[in-house]
């Protein structure tokens, strides 16, 4: 039996378990991995705003991480707020004299209303002593305005946080992570939760033009990427930066996206995708079926023409790729085991489950496909013209604004049902979503795999 990875959150305690290291054991539990703590502080909280703060003393601090570190030891520290010089001058010894390699420092400086949490010599000694030992530095955009001024003038910190409206694109954005990169010699992840955008790459003013979010990722010598996703209404966002995940970034998305996937390869992909597509289709027929209102019987009908609709585009792709190939041949291609094992999947919990079981286990296709797509299309790598690649047309199709309210519809459905959900539902649904991206992932790796005569 393998040993999972050991991961030491050294944060705040969030009283309310949406954030801090609360927040940071689920995420870590989720992942499989071996979580351990070390809290800076203890907050009186909820999702309306911090109330207390009750700072842990460094002493004390030093004990336990001596303990967890001597004896579990570690191989990931992910560190969140961080309450005082001193705690940090701690964090830092402890990192040289145990010699740890891989340190994710998430900067918890900036409430929500603006006000500065750490103070003035906190921050010095962060950005002087902490952070050049980081191997990711994650701030939010507010944070990295606030480091950014630090480096720039140690002397004149603000005693509020910068305001936002003074980035109008997603240049502006990228800017900002380049240039803070280049202070702190270490990998800069800018999360940009705070500041949506219009389709056009502009800041949205209004809420009603919220198209997306996007975070950049500036790696240690320079390489800028970008992930995009739609933005998503919600009240539901306390604790959120603590749950980042990368989305979809398989090696088969990123070959499409660049041209370099062979074109054997590409076609066996679509091949299996269109076999995928029927018993989708039958998946999501039954999710007709099972629907309880007209109202959502209604929209699980437009979803399942959805799928109609991308299977006859796979049909007539192939027959581009492969001229005389028709659907017939497709119907008759033997499905590999990673289809069989993903689609019987679905419709064994369609079978057994109820409307909100397989919703979910479809959802995670539909949401993956559109959010990888829409990564590459603002990725440097990417040949986005169909003279240089000829599989453009995939990407462009996945992050088309039609595809957008078809997953829309979807997202809508669900966002429905969730208001229902007890705790054990929730538990068993999210096991369900993990196992299917799981599939997903197997479906893209079979692709790159797929050897031929």
């Amino acid at each position: 039996m393998s040993t999972p990875p050991r991961i030491l959150t050294i944060a705040g305690s969030d009283s309310s378990g949406g954030a801090g290291i609360e927040a940071d054991i689920k995420v870590i539990t989720a992942h499989k991995c071996y979580g351990m703590t070390a809290m800076t502080g203890l907050t009186a909280q909820n999702t309306t705003g911090v109330v207390d703060i009750h700072p842990i003393p460094a002493d004390f601090l030093r004990k336990v991480l001596s303990a967890v570190l001597e004896d579990v030891g570690v191989d990931v520290v992910k560190t969140g707020m961080l309450t005082s010089a001193q705690s940090i001058s701690v964090i830092v010894e402890s990192i040289k004299k145990y010699d740890l390699k891989t340190i994710v420092l998430d900067p918890v400086m900036i409430s929500t209303s603006g006000s500065i949490l750490l103070p003035t010599d906190a921050i010095s000694n962060l950005c002087s002593n902490l952070i050049p030992l980081a191997s990711l530095v994650t701030p939010n955009i507010p944070e990295a305005q606030h480091l950014l001024s630090y480096y720039t003038n140690p002397n004149m910190l603000p005693t509020t946080s910068f305001p936002i409206d003074n980035i109008n694109s997603m240049a502006d954005v990228v800017d900002l992570a380049k240039r803070l990169q280049e202070k702190c010699s270490t990998a800069v992840l800018v999360k940009g939760g705070h500041l949506p955008f219009l389709g056009d790459g502009s800041v949205a003013r209004r809420h009603k033009d919220k198209a997306f979010v996007m975070d950049v990722l500036v790696l240690s010598n320079g390489t800028v990427k970008i992930f995009s996703s739609p933005f998503i209404e919600s009240n539901n966002t306390h604790g959120t930066g603590c749950s980042l995940a990368y989305y979809v970034n398989h090696d088969f998305v990123k070959s499409i996206a660049n041209g370099t996937l062979s074109t054997e390869k590409f076609v066996w992909y679509l091949k299996q995708d269109y076999l995928f597509l029927v018993q989708f289709a039958r998946a999501k027929a039954l999710l007709t079926y099972k629907g309880t209102t007209l109202a959502q019987i209604n929209d699980c009908a437009n979803y399942l023409t959805g799928v109609i609709r991308e299977s006859a585009l796979h049909v007539k792709y192939c027959a581009e790729l492969i001229p005389g190939l028709t659907e017939r041949d497709l119907q008759s291609t033997p499905e590999a085991p990673t289809t069989t094992a993903y689609t019987r999947y679905i419709l064994d919990v369609g079978g057994n489950g109820d409307v909100a079981a397989l919703m979910v286990s479809l959802i995670s296709c539909s949401v993956g496909y559109q959010v990888a797509a829409r990564n590459r299309e603002n990725e440097e790598s990417s040949v986005k013209t169909a003279q240089g690649n000829t599989f453009w047309r995939w990407v462009e199709e996945y992050a088309s604004e039609g595809y957008a309210k078809e997953v829309q519809t979807q997202r809508d459905i669900l966002e429905e049902m969730a208001g229902g959900f007890g705790m054990t539902q929730v538990e068993e649904l999210v096991e369900i979503f993990r196992k299917v991206t799981e599939m997903e992932r197997n479906f893209f790796s079979a692709a790159v795999e797929a050897k031929f005569p």
